[in-house]
């Protein structure tokens, strides 16, 4: 399961009480919740108002992360040389079996 953007904090947990900051990130159908990452205590809004107080309370993060660069190109690969090939030597034929035919009366094929 992919991780859950970091949208914001709360100031602080219902549980450790305050200094603990809890974690505000979006479910998957776009409703904030908060988590506490010291005692894992959640808290889902489901939409709605509460939604709303959530977002208001909560300080959001601020967007300062650096791009990513692009990875360097790689080196050229030197050349593999290629295996000289075998001589090919004529696979032995084996001799065919030959089915014996049915008697005219209708015998055994052997």
């Amino acid at each position: 399961m992919p991780k859950r953007e970091l949208i914001g904090h709360l100031p602080e947990c219902p549980l450790c009480g305050p200094g603990f900051e809890m974690e505000v990130r979006l479910d998957k159908n776009g409703h904030p919740y908060a988590w506490c990452p010291d005692c894992t205590v959640q808290i889902l809004t489901h939409g709605g108002h509460r939604a709303e107080k959530m977002r208001a309370r909560m300080k959001p993060v601020e967007a300062s992360q650096p791009e990513p660069e692009p990875p360097a190109p790689a080196a050229p690969a030197q050349p593999v040389p290629e295996p000289e090939p075998e001589p090919e030597e004529p696979e032995a034929q084996r001799p065919r079996r030959r089915r014996k035919r049915a008697a005219a009366g209708g015998g055994d094929w052997w």
